[in-house]
């Protein structure tokens, strides 16, 4: 099996170790490896990216220009990474059997978070203390051979009510259909690698509108957040299966690469 490290030497990427798969990123594309048997396998937040639904996206970079509008997007993907970590590191300390504690400043009395951010994770924080009893799995990779696509779900967890359900974590002003579709995604994994089905799959919103917990009860929410179920089995497949047609279409017979920007990774002055 050729050296993939190797394979991508000339490609701007970034290299992650799992368990059973390596996460390798590039500038616009994601893609796992096997480790046992070197299958590739297509990122399934890549192939989700055949579905274009940012008009709103290209109305604001025309009115605001490319690379203002990229800045803020850096900025709002670097603070919902920083809130997952911490999401992150609080399941990993619970599943350890640790004290799950995160705080804001460090040793030397500085801001970690920003208010934002630290929003955010307080919002976690009320809803797993709130609703949640275990936690199965907490960044976890998944793959699936009959669709060729693998991917990282956030969380699964044990609700207080005994509901077993896959959770993808969204810090996001607002949420995208094919957020359902990822759920769809994970679901199908899991089952294939481990035989069960899990019912029951969500975002966990923490940049909801809601003002606190829901009158009626029948919703999961406080403020700030929403746990937003995904019921609709069919639709979501289908857009699904719609964006893994489209991505393996274009593949066929191609190898899986960067689609748009390749960089050296060294740079040397002579």
């Amino acid at each position: 099996m050729a050296n993939r490290k190797e394979q991508f030497d000339d490609i701007k990427m970034s290299i992650s170790e799992g368990v059973d798969l390596t996460q390798y990123t590039f500038e616009d594309y994601r893609i796992y490896e096997d480790k046992e048997d070197g299958d590739i396998y297509a990122s399934v937040t890549t192939v989700l990216d055949e579905i274009k639904n940012d008009k709103f996206l290209e109305m604001w970079k025309e009115k605001n220009g490319s690379e203002a509008v990229n800045q803020v997007l850096k900025r709002a993907s670097e603070s919902g990474t920083k809130v997952h970590n911490a999401i992150e590191t609080l399941c990993e300390q619970r599943m350890n059997g640790e004290e799950p504690t995160i705080e804001l400043l460090d040793e030397f009395g500085r801001l970690v978070y920003t208010e934002i951010e630290w929003q955010g994770v307080m919002r976690f924080v009320d809803f797993f203390n709130n609703y949640v009893d275990e936690v199965i799995m907490n960044e976890s990779r998944l793959k699936s051979k009959k669709l060729m696509v693998a991917g990282t779900v956030d969380n699964v967890y044990v609700l207080k009510d005994g509901r077993k359900i896959i959770v993808d974590t969204k810090f996001a002003n607002n949420l995208s259909d094919k957020y359902s579709a990822q759920t769809w995604a994970y679901r199908e994994m899991y089952e294939e690698m481990f035989g069960e089905r899990i019912e029951y799959r969500a975002n966990l919103w923490l940049k909801a509108k809601t003002r606190g917990a829901d009158k009626s009860g029948k919703k999961i929410q406080g403020d700030g957040w929403q746990l937003v179920f995904h019921e609709e089995d069919e639709r979501d497949k289908t857009v699904f299966m719609s964006a893994h047609s489209l991505f393996f279409d274009r593949y066929r017979n191609k190898p899986l690469l960067p689609l748009n920007r390749i960089y050296p990774t060294k740079l040397t002055l002579i």
